[in-house]
């Protein structure tokens, strides 16, 4: 069960740009209605409701090069957020340990792992690569490149279980 609420979202109300120039100014703006909310620093990725629509906002966070924007989901080992880059403006999907573990020396290992792991076998065309972790911002994070897509979570509660021959076919490449 994760924390958040997932809602979709018109994918035309701005460019990928207006949530960085809208950082900078000190503002950032609903998903749906595009009212401008003042940003907030003490409440970094702290979700609340837009007070012009009452849609679930989430106060944005700069971690390292990238502005992490719109959750996309959470576990026991970390949250991950859609973000943008400051430098190339691309998208991205970036992953931070939890809060309540900041300081816990297995998670910040396990994170650290998890990126060289990621970039090692990120070559491959089933893997979506890791392209950038560490410890930036006082967050340790973990960057992918970003898929626009269902998580498979979601596409096995309403598909149900995938077939055995798909799966292999997706996984076989990964022996070779």
């Amino acid at each position: 069960n994760s924390k958040f609420k997932f809602f979709k979202i018109d994918r035309n109300i701005f460019s990928f740009n207006d949530p960085i120039e809208s950082y900078n100014a000190g503002f950032f703006r609903c998903l749906n209605c595009k009212a401008k909310i003042q940003l907030d620093v003490d409440d970094e990725l702290l979700i609340t409701s837009c007070t012009s629509c009452d849609f679930p906002v989430l106060n944005p966070a700069k971690v390292g090069d990238y502005l992490l924007f719109q959750p996309l989901g959470a576990g026991g080992m970390g949250s991950v957020y859609k973000a943008v880059s400051f430098s190339t403006t691309q998208q991205y999907a970036v992953k931070i340990i939890p809060r309540e573990k900041l300081g816990d020396p297995i998670c910040e290992k396990n994170i650290m792992v998890e990126g060289q792991v990621g970039e090692a076998l990120g070559k491959h065309e089933n893997i979506i690569p890791s392209v950038d972790y560490g410890i930036a911002d006082n967050e340790y994070f973990l960057a992918t490149q970003y898929s626009d897509g269902e998580r498979l979570d979601n596409l096995i509660d309403h598909e149900g279980a995938l077939d055995e021959k798909e799966v292999v076919e997706v996984i076989r490449p990964l022996f070779e």
